[in-house]
């Protein structure tokens, strides 16, 4: 006769079938008031209940929070400091072999990794100030760019008539090649901070658009249904059901966005702007090997302003939305 219950996702169901069973024990088995089980202290626990016997397995070898957040920031951070090192490593094995192998003004080509980190010490000052400016205007041109991307999408979402001749035009809107775009873009508006805004913003309003539009368009028939049989409108849709279906979407559009407009900020920089890191890249590249390692600093610290862009938005998504990173978490543990 079994007195206990299965766990809820087994195969065989919740209940176990046998003579005699009940459906619900008496209050006894179900806990006294020193939160105890009858049947979890008869050692009637299911073999076929994972879930519970893994978290029985946690509530006893418990772990001290502290040691858990440690754990998984170190978890974190480990793989980027490995890479960090491999790089570095990689850096140093090439610049010595071209100085072993006697090419003609090695260090204005690659120059030794201190090198680069004294320059970089020694112009901080500068530097930092020049990345502020490109950072700045890079953000107001994502953030246009953003506005842009998902008031297209939801344009789009509106019906298929409209994705279709919306669409086309989106695309081939980033077959320009911004080389070429972005001097006349100067051109016309005789100001860098301006075109820097707008390189920046086309540049990143795509990504915005198809991911957004993505999920938008992946709720479900069934969810839509249910909310035509509740009478409810258009607006309402995209309120309740829509709009944060296309969040997790939006956040990659967002994160894909971010490096790219910091790339535009530059790009335009290039073209003969007075002010920002791109100046300063283009300035030490015409200099020459006096000055390679000052370029090599302003390459790493554009490199760096892209990482924290996309780092920026990522940390955005995992505030706003934790449980998009739990569900995605799950899946790739279902895929392993």
């Amino acid at each position: 006769m079994h007195r206990c219950f299965r766990h809820a996702q087994h195969r065989r169901g919740r209940l176990p079938v046998g003579s005699g069973v009940r459906p619900f024990p008496p209050s006894r088995e179900i806990g006294g008031s020193g939160g105890y089980s009858a049947a979890a202290a008869s050692g009637c626990v299911d073999e076929g209940a994972p879930e519970l016997s893994r978290a029985r397995g946690r509530h006893q070898g418990a772990v001290p929070r502290g040691v858990g957040v440690k754990a998984a920031a170190a978890a974190r951070i480990m793989p980027a400091l490995a890479w960090a090192a491999a790089a570095l490593a990689l850096w140093q094995s090439g610049a010595w072999l071209l100085q072993q192998r006697g090419v003609a003004l090695a260090s204005s080509k690659l120059p030794y990794p201190y090198l680069v980190a004294e320059a970089l010490f020694r112009n901080a000052g500068s530097l930092l100030a020049e990345a502020a400016v490109t950072l700045l205007n890079a953000c107001a041109g994502f953030l246009l760019g953003a506005a842009a991307g998902v008031a297209l999408a939801l344009l789009m979402s509106l019906s298929a008539t409209m994705e279709r001749i919306a669409a086309p035009y989106a695309v081939a809107s980033q077959m320009v090649p911004i080389l070429g775009l972005a001097p006349i873009v100067y051109a016309i508006f005789r100001d860098e901070n301006t075109a820097r805004v707008l390189i920046a913003g086309y540049i990143s309003f795509f990504p915005v658009a198809l991911h957004t539009l993505r999920g938008l368009q992946s709720v479900r028939q069934e969810d839509r249904d249910l909310l035509h049989v509740l009478a409810c409108g258009r607006s309402a849709s995209y309120r309740v059901l829509r709009l944060p279906a296309a969040l997790p979407g939006m956040f990659t559009g967002l994160k894909a966005a971010a490096p790219l407009a910091v790339t535009g900020a530059i790009l335009v920089e290039l073209m003969g702007a007075q002010r920002g890191i791109g100046v300063l890249m283009l300035r030490h590249l015409y200099y020459g090997p006096t000055h390679a390692a000052l370029f090599w600093c302003t390459v790493l610290l554009a490199a760096a302003l892209g990482i924290a862009a996309y780092g920026i938005t990522a940390a955005l998504e995992n505030t706003l939305l934790p449980w998009s990173r739990t569900s995605g978490r799950r899946q790739g543990r279902g895929l392993r």
